[in-house]
C-alpha cells in the first residue's frame, strides 16, 4: 500500500502556510487524499483556505516525490 507523509511544514514569506508531502508515487501526491491530508494539517494551524498546490517534483530525502500545498488563514 502506498502512503505519503509530511516532509515539512511552515509559513512562507507571503503568509501562506505550506505543507510539503512526500510519497513513493507521483499519482498519490496528485490525489484528493493528499490534498485532504494537507488540508487537515493546515487546519491545525488555522490555515484552512486552499491557496495553491505546486507541481509534483523530485524529492530530496526519504521519498522520491514531493509536493507543496499552500493554505491561507481561516477565521
Amino acid at each position: 500500500m502506498e502512503q505519503f507523509e509530511i516532509v515539512d511544514t511552515g509559513w512562507r514569506g507571503d503568509g501562506l502556510f505550506a505543507v510539503i508531502l512526500g510519497a513513493e508515487g507521483r499519482a498519490l501526491l496528485e490525489s484528493n487524499d493528499a490534498h485532504d491530508y494537507a488540508l487537515m494539517v493546515a487546519r491545525r494551524r488555522r490555515h484552512g483556505i486552499p491557496a495553491a498546490a505546486e507541481q509534483v517534483e523530485a524529492g530530496t530525502g526519504k521519498y522520491p516525490y514531493q509536493r507543496m500545498f499552500c493554505f491561507g488563514r481561516s477565521e
